[in-house]
């Protein structure tokens, strides 16, 4: 699976750390991208010893967890917001794997930085 996203590009966020910033016209349901990065299971998650540093963890129905700063890709930048831009849409790929694409809510003009 591709894991560009030719509409974003990553910048200082006057918000927090960095950010995810349109970089064209987008209308609405465009699809930004899959999440992507390394793959947990439940009984792996558990496991796993987290510290307190920044994490980009997004967990799916079949508990399957991501983690976006591990080979992960600009959609991990995407901030959530109580007036959200994107939506996390859960969609079957090639052979049954559940992965975990973003599209637009709404029609989105490039950011002015």
């Amino acid at each position: 699976m591709n894991a560009r996203t030719p509409y974003l590009q990553v910048a200082d966020s006057g918000i927090h750390g960095l950010g995810a910033f349109v970089t064209q016209d987008l209308p609405t349901s465009t699809l930004l991208g899959s999440y992507q990065g390394r793959r947990y299971s439940e009984e792996q998650l558990t496991q796993r010893r987290w510290d307190d540093s920044l994490t980009f963890l997004f967990s799916l129905s079949n508990g399957d967890t991501i983690d976006g700063s591990r080979g992960g890709n600009a959609t991990r930048h995407i901030n959530h917001s109580c007036a959200p831009n994107w939506e996390a849409v859960e969609e079957f790929y090639a052979k049954g794997r559940l992965v975990l694409r973003i599209y637009a809510l709404r029609s989105l003009p490039p950011a002015s930085q």
